[in-house]
């Protein structure tokens, strides 16, 4: 038995083979990650039927024989946790604060984020324009 799957970018279907009558969620990821080569450790797929829209999400979720799906590679997480979430570099606590920026000369060599970096750049260069002095 098979199902028949293609990714929302590709023209013809594809066949995943498997003994039974159904083959389980997790089951189909697993085979088609196997045979397109993609790290389960930064992407997920998923799985919509292609004749009624259902989309499978329990790992569980058995898809019968001679299904035809749709299937979309998407971040570990989802697209909107990846998109809203939390800045998930790390910051590193000894860099310098934009006031301490302003009095280096050398900000290319100073341990400091890009936009302090930046900030700084643009503070100093206002400094000889400054109407105050």
């Amino acid at each position: 038995m098979s199902v028949h799957y293609k990714f929302k970018s590709m023209i013809d279907y594809e066949t995943i083979s498997f003994q039974g009558l159904n083959i389980s969620l997790g089951d189909l990821k697993k085979s088609i990650m196997e045979v397109k080569k993609i790290s389960n450790m930064e992407y997920d797929l998923q799985i919509i039927n292609a004749q009624t829209g259902e989309e499978y999400s329990e790992d569980e979720s058995l898809i019968p024989k001679n299904a035809s799906v749709i299937v979309m590679r998407v971040p570990i997480g989802g697209i909107r946790e990846n998109i809203m979430g939390e800045d998930t570099r790390e910051q590193d606590e000894h860099q310098l604060t934009v006031e301490q920026l302003s009095k280096v000369a050398d900000l290319a060599a100073a341990n400091a984020s890009e936009a302090a970096k930046i900030d700084a750049a643009v503070y100093q260069s206002g400094l000889e324009y400054d109407p105050s002095k």
